[in-house]
């Protein structure tokens, strides 16, 4: 008898500490409602993503007494997110642990089979099991309905709003600036409490990193950056931004984590350099199960950070105000300049592109170099752009230097961007200048030479034989296509006939692997128009 007794005492020690009437329920249904239709929900179970059927929405099983369960929200052209169901419901079958318990209390208290012994053991351990029904996690299982949140769309840019150009997406990680949290449950996550952390200890500095890929493709997805063009395309973009990620935070959950940083964005104006916006905001990612590679889930979490910050950024007054334009402040550049005549002083005895070499300089900047022609008489020379870009805006001259090795000191005098078009003047005269040509006199298959300063100003005046391969037109601009040989360097240097008359403006290639043989040129006819100049013979 005291054995079984005895026995019995240890059942109910067992499940006055376990609750093992509650722990029956192990699972509950929930009702999940998407604000949106065609909502993805997907479910975390352990290290992978489930996707939950759209038609079981309505009764997704979860497991109780693991706290809240992490749903990943997706919808096309919107910010992912992740939303935590936490339990809610009054769990029913720890009536049956009340029950249990006063049960043997009152055993405990009123009979009278037993010894007083065993009485007061009965009533103890009932008074233990109403205690642990009280203070025990099993109250509240999983349950109801709950509301999930709309998904943020993605912003999208304003048609015929002018474009934006990508800059560097850095990663620059001093000492500390990146942690790394452990935390034991989500709970703990939520509540931002981790059971262990490490600081780093090494600076981390990634130029160009790999995330201006995703960047690009996101911007492209929603118009603010042009993927349409063509490859021979040389667009002008106004303005430009660039990130830098300055501290990030690893956050591991079970065997999911996800990633917070801050990113500074900048907003800069392409052709001044002037900064526009410059903010420091602060990203999270959603969860990223770690089943593929720990390495792999941290590079989708930055990726989630540089991206969300980006369009925090674009929600800046001073930055959306930029967006929102609906032409480039380059449009009307004409209207702020006056006419600019210029003597030209050809040579009339010029009758091959060797000939030509004199009237083509190279343009040397402290960044680097391009090449450049002379245009007036007087000292007047064309080049990109994109040649002068960093020296008009530092406000500092160039150095031009000729075939002969004169060196002189050259103004920037005006630029076109929209066209990558500069006239810069020297203090000379009686130079031979060239003639531009029309555009009608672009002949598809005739021999042609670029005459530039390829790869080093040591290279100065160097002739490039090849065809005409194409006449492009290109946001309502012609472009000359050729396969003329042309490096770094050549950009701003003429491509002439072989009577060395004037055809256009060296100013791109394509470049990329197994890619050879693909250049081009601005015709040289809108050297006038594009920087509102007239040019006289003498």
């Amino acid at each position: 008898m005291r054995r079984i007794l005895s026995f019995a005492i240890l059942i109910a020690i067992s499940a006055s500490f376990t609750g093992c009437i509650a722990m029956l329920n192990r699972k509950s249904p929930v009702q999940l409602n998407p604000a949106q239709e065609n909502t993805k929900v997907s479910k975390l179970n352990y290290d992978t993503y489930e996707r939950v059927p759209e038609e079981t929405l309505q009764e997704v099983i979860l497991e109780n007494y693991q706290g809240p369960t992490i749903f990943l929200l997706e919808k096309e052209g919107h910010f992912p997110e992740n939303y935590y169901v936490f339990p809610k419901k009054v769990n029913p079958y720890k009536l049956g642990d009340l029950g249990f318990g006063l049960g043997m209390t009152i055993l405990g208290a009123t009979s009278e089979s037993l010894s007083g012994e065993a009485n007061g053991m009965f009533m103890i351990y009932g008074l233990m099991s109403l205690v642990s029904f009280a203070v025990s996690p099993q109250w509240i299982v999983n349950g109801g309905t709950y509301e999930l949140p709309a998904l943020k769309p993605y912003p999208v840019q304003n048609e015929g709003a002018p474009k934006l150009a990508l800059g560097p997406v850095d990663i620059s990680l001093g000492e500390n600036d990146i942690r790394i949290y452990y935390y034991k449950s989500l709970k703990r996550f939520v509540k931002q409490k981790p059971s262990t952390w490490v600081y780093g200890k090494d600076e981390v500095y990634v130029k160009e990193s790999l995330f201006s890929e995703d960047l690009k493709a996101r911007l492209g997805k929603t118009g603010y950056i042009d993927t349409t063009s063509k490859l021979f395309s040389s667009r002008f973009v106004e303005s430009k931004i660039s990130a830098q990620l300055v501290s990030a935070s690893i956050k591991h959950v079970g065997s999911a984590l996800t990633v917070e940083g801050d990113v500074e964005w900048t907003l800069t104006n392409e052709v001044t350099g002037d900064t526009i916006a410059r903010y420091t905001l602060m990203g999270k990612s959603v969860f990223h199960p770690s089943y593929i590679s720990e390495e792999e889930a941290i590079r989708s979490g930055l990726a989630n950070v540089f991206e969300r910050t980006l369009y925090d950024f674009f929600e800046k007054p001073k930055v959306k105000t930029q967006l929102e334009k609906t032409e480039s402040s380059f449009a009307n550049l004409h209207e702020e300049w006056d006419s600019l005549k210029i003597i030209q002083n050809p040579d009339t005895n010029l009758s091959s592109a060797g000939q030509a070499l004199a009237s083509v300089v190279t343009v040397v900047d402290k960044n680097g170099h391009g090449s450049g022609v002379v245009i007036g008489s007087n000292g007047y020379i064309i080049t990109n752009h994109h040649v002068v870009k960093d020296a008009l805006r530092e406000k500092r001259d160039l150095k031009i230097r000729f075939g002969q090795g004169l060196e002189s000191t050259a103004e920037i005098i005006r630029t076109n961007p929209i066209f990558d078009l500069a006239l810069i003047k020297i203090d000379a005269e009686n130079l031979t200048t060239l003639s531009p040509l029309q555009i009608n006199d672009i002949r598809i298959g005739e021999d042609v030479f670029a005459i530039g300063t390829p790869s080093s100003v040591d290279l100065g005046q160097t002739l490039s034989k090849g065809i005409i391969s194409g006449k492009r037109v290109d946001n309502d601009q012609v472009t000359i296509q050729t396969d003329v040989p042309i490096n770094g360097g050549n950009s701003g240097g003429a491509l002439v006939y072989t009577d060395g008359s004037l055809l256009g403006i060296v100013n791109a290639k394509i470049v990329g692997f197994g890619v050879e043989g693909i250049g081009f040129a601005i015709p040289a006819e809108y050297i006038e128009s594009a920087l509102k100049i007239e040019l006289e013979r003498k």
